[in-house]
């Protein structure tokens, strides 16, 4: 009996055993990592998404398109490259080896669509697994002597890589084996110093965007890896970046104003700022909910950040490229390429907003992607596929109310940027100081931005796509609209690593939230020896639809250099109407005087310029050629040869000018009827332009 009875217990111990076996994999799929995992799956995928709606159908078609031109292109039992225009030599940039990267992951998200053609296709797995061991054995792996060698560009292999490699490693997460997977969990370890709080190489702090990156990209690594204290070190680290520059004692980041510095002294809500909210989102919406979830006042940080730092420099769907420091000269960073994702991020971000503020956010998000088909096709395709029936719903529903446009002005003081908003425009304008650069050129970018800081102006209005399409390759560097500039030409890149002047005065004043003035103190790079080469001041006066520019002090010791304002300098869509004084006038491509006036008409839009005082302005027509490829020689910059008529503006200050001046009223939206009416009762009086000060008194 007493031998039974043991059978028994022996019996029932082997079961509760055999039991716990049995379960003990749901409870591993139940674990807060797996669950992660799968969250971030979805995301990546869609999920559970609609299978009959038109819109994410054709998106999940063109991934699957890209994906195969990819993988046709791609060489299938690789010994040196993966694809022959992206080299991998260690001692190159990295840009090769992180552009690999990204095929791959673009060529496995295509595998991970459940309604993609290339849907588990085995023969397309086989050649991404097989090119992850190649590049795992000979490239990105944990033995690498990683230091500054040669040209090699730190963010690729602590950033761009891991980046693109995480998402891979979710995808294919139950298709990999182990060995492959752990391998690559060391490399991008190995390559972050197991810290994503670090600087470059593993010394220093990592600030602003590049932290977002890296704790976002560790995060997801840790989870990979099923190990809670990388997660929840990324979780630790990644709070700064929600602290305001300005008050943590920080200098890359969002500043209190709604400004963004990244590399210290650049402008950049445009660039690194929109990857920073969008990467800031999704690691408070990815941990939120576990032991790793971030504060909850983060989340009002997150609004902050949308409404006072994004929704001013955003206008019918453009994110204003003043904003954006070397990105401009990259055609996938366009500034509707970049409204597009900002306005996702703020779709997402309302979810978390109540009342008024969700109002504003959603009503905002309407206006600029209903702007145009373009750029609602644009919107709804940069979403991710979970995200896209909701959004349209929401473009759809009559109850969410766009936001109107309002005369409304914003001085963001740390970054030495203004915005004033008009009835049918919004006008910019870039300067520079001690503390902001005046341009970025840096990894092949922007190498001919010199004066994009020199009082630059930038006019949004019906002609949409002024900036967005060819305006960089083709404009003149040394003719933007409200630069004056001497004529002494730079070399590429020229002081491009982040220049700052000796002059702290820039910045402006807002009155009852509509009303703006600014000004700075405008002073060129020095030549070789040490001399100065250009100042002047500089000063914009906004209100009633009007922008009134001034310049005084204009002085250069060089009598072999001719200082110039330029006025405006924009494309020409359609056939123009020219109105100058009175007249019908034709431009060519040589100066035609200007006394009083001259109205531009386009078809796409109009604009009036006045000069109160004269002078010698004159206006003439440009044409000029480029191309995206041959601006900055990016991968993803086409060849394509662009060809546009530019009508110039230009006040013309002479060589070795001593306290020379400009004054300029320019007039969005006017008609050539109102710029006659009002050249016969003017109504904003200048009342001092001097080496003291500058002042007008308006009338209306």
């Amino acid at each position: 009996e007493r031998e039974n009875g043991m059978k028994k217990i022996i019996s029932l111990l082997l079961s509760a055993v055999l039991m716990l076996g049995a379960v003990s994999p749901v409870l591993a799929k139940d674990s807060t990592a797996e669950a992660l995992r799968l969250k971030w799956y979805n995301n990546l995928t869609g999920g559970d998404y609609a299978e009959g709606d038109a819109e994410i159908q054709a998106k999940v078609d063109n991934a699957a398109k890209n994906a195969q031109t990819r993988w046709d292109s791609m060489v299938k039992n690789p010994t040196e490259v993966i694809w022959e225009d992206a080299p991998l030599d260690y001692e190159l940039t990295g840009e090769g080896m992180n552009l690999t990267f990204e095929r791959l992951r673009t060529m496995t998200i295509a595998y991970s669509y459940k309604t993609s053609p290339l849907y588990h296709n085995q023969d397309l797995k086989k050649d991404i697994l097989k090119a992850l061991r190649f590049l795992n054995d000979e490239v990105y792996y944990d033995r690498v002597n990683y230091v500054r060698v040669g040209a090699v560009n730190w963010y690729y292999w602590e950033i761009g890589v891991p980046k693109n490699l995480v998402d891979i490693l979710v995808l294919l997460y139950d298709e990999m084996d182990a060995g492959l997977r752990d391998g690559y969990i060391s490399a991008v370890r190995h390559f972050m110093s197991d810290d994503p709080g670090l600087g470059p190489f593993g010394s220093g702090t990592s600030t602003g965007s590049n932290l977002t990156w890296k704790c976002m990209a560790y995060a997801i690594l840790g989870i990979v890896a099923d190990e809670a204290s990388m997660i929840q070190r990324a979780a630790d680290r990644v709070t700064p970046v929600f602290e305001y520059a300005d008050t943590g004692g920080l200098a890359d980041g969002f500043y209190t104003d709604g400004s963004y510095i990244q590399h210290y002294t650049l402008a950049y809500t445009g660039g690194y700022g929109t990857s920073t909210l969008s990467d800031g989102l999704q690691m408070i919406w990815l941990l939120d909910g576990t032991p790793y979830a971030l504060d909850e006042t983060y989340k009002q940080i997150l609004l902050d950040w949308s409404i006072n730092a994004f929704l001013p420099i955003l206008y019918d769907g453009n994110l204003m490229d003043m904003v954006k420091g070397r990105e401009v000269t990259r055609y996938n960073a366009r500034d509707k390429v970049k409204a597009s994702g900002v306005l996702g991020s703020l779709f997402r971000i309302a979810d978390i907003a109540e009342g008024a503020e969700r109002e504003l956010l959603l009503g905002a998000v309407k206006r600029n992607v209903l702007t145009s088909e373009d750029r609602r096709k644009s919107f709804i395709n940069g979403l991710p596929v979970s995200d896209i029936q909701r959004a349209k719903a929401m473009l759809d529903d009559p109850a969410v109310k766009k936001t109107e446009n309002a005369e409304a002005a914003k001085v963001f003081g740390g970054m030495d940027r203004v915005v004033y908003n008009g009835d049918g425009f919004a006008y910019g304008i870039s300067m520079y100081s001690s503390r902001i650069s005046a341009y970025e050129a840096i990894t092949d970018d922007n190498p001919k931005g010199w004066f994009t800081g020199f009082g630059m102006t930038y006019l949004y209005n019906g002609n949409l796509d002024h900036y967005s399409n060819s305006y960089w390759p083709t404009a003149d560097p040394a003719a933007h609209a409200g630069t004056t500039v001497s004529d002494v030409r730079r070399p590429d890149g020229f002081k491009g690593g982040g220049w700052c002047s000796t002059q702290s005065w820039a910045g402006g004043a807002v009155l009852d939230g509509k009303y703006a003035a600014a000004g700075m103190m405008l002073e060129d790079f020095k030549n070789q020896q040490d001399e100065q080469t250009m100042a002047a001041k500089k000063s914009w006066f906004m209100f009633g639809g009007k922008i009134v520019a001034l310049g005084t002090g204009i002085t250069s010791p060089h009598s072999g250099r001719r200082i110039k304002t330029t006025v405006d300098n924009r494309i020409l869509s359609g056939s123009p109407a020219v109105v100058m004084d009175g007249e019908p006038a034709g431009l060519s491509g040589e100066d035609k005087a200007v006394r009083r006036y001259i109205h531009v008409s386009d078809g796409a839009a109009q604009t009036g310029y006045y000069f109160p005082a004269g002078g010698a302005v004159t206006a003439r027509l440009n044409t000029r050629s480029g191309s995206w490829k041959a601006l900055s020689n990016k991968p993803y910059n086409p060849d394509t040869r662009y060809t546009n008529t530019f009508y110039t503006i230009t006040a013309d200050h002479g060589t070795a000018p001593v306290s020379g001046g400009y004054a300029y009223i320019v007039m969005p939206g006017a008609s050539a009827e109102d710029m006659e009416a009002y050249s016969q009762n003017e109504t904003i009086q200048i009342m001092e332009n001097s080496g003291f000060a500058s002042g007008v008194n308006c009338a209306e």
